[in-house]
């Protein structure tokens, strides 16, 4: 299956050695000089639609992506989560604090997580996506048609959070918006590669991002 260019994220799970004592000990490192804690940039949750799953192409029936929920940081280092979203009841009240929303709540129980790294040049790259302009004016809507999935996705700007919930996405609708299937498809890309089993849906390969 061919992948939309420009978007391919090149995984990279490594670890840090530390190597032995010398004959010289550095002096102990001041408070300042530590790291900064990493912040998130990007969350994507994701929820398959409940009943009802559109197939594009009845002949070439395209696989459903799992329940999961992606964050990337802005070093680079991902979370991928796989799991399931549960419909949210009137006994959710706390783990569904707005149901109006996204009618979801998260079955920590059963998850599976996976994490890893996107190189540089692919961090760079989702950061000038989410600086678009058009993606910045991205609102969330409701759709009781055919649908692919639902979709709740956390943009954390420099003085402000972008939250974009869309409850029943469909990429063909002509009135759709490009930059947010943009956003879907980069998503779900990455979290492809690092899972190395999830499929890419076929509307990411006939909408490649800008």
């Amino acid at each position: 299956m061919s992948r939309p260019p420009g978007i391919f994220a090149r995984i990279a799970v490594g670890f840090v050695l530390f190597g032995g004592r010398g004959s010289c000990q550095r002096p102990p490192s001041s408070p300042s000089s530590e790291p900064p804690v990493p912040r998130q940039i990007f969350e994507v949750d994701s929820a398959r639609q409940r009943p009802l799953v559109i197939f594009y192409n009845p002949s070439t029936p395209q696989a459903i992506p799992p329940d999961s929920r992606l964050t990337i940081f802005d070093d680079g280092e991902i979370q991928y989560r796989v799991s399931t979203w549960q419909l949210c009841s009137s006994e959710d009240a706390k783990n569904c604090p707005d149901p109006s929303s996204w009618p979801f709540r998260w079955d920590d129980s059963q998850e599976h997580v996976l994490q890893g790294k996107v190189d540089v040049s692919e961090l760079d790259h989702l950061k000038k996506l989410l600086d678009r302009d058009d993606v910045k004016r991205i609102e969330g809507y409701d759709n009781a048609g055919p649908t692919v999935g639902d979709f709740r996705i956390s943009i954390n700007r420099a003085n402000r959070r972008q939250l974009i919930v869309v409850v029943g996405f469909n990429p063909r609708y002509g009135w759709e918006n490009p930059a947010l299937t943009d956003l879907i498809c980069t998503a779900r890309v990455i979290a492809q590669h690092i899972s190395k089993s999830d499929a890419l849906p076929s509307w990411c390969n006939t909408h490649p991002p800008k």
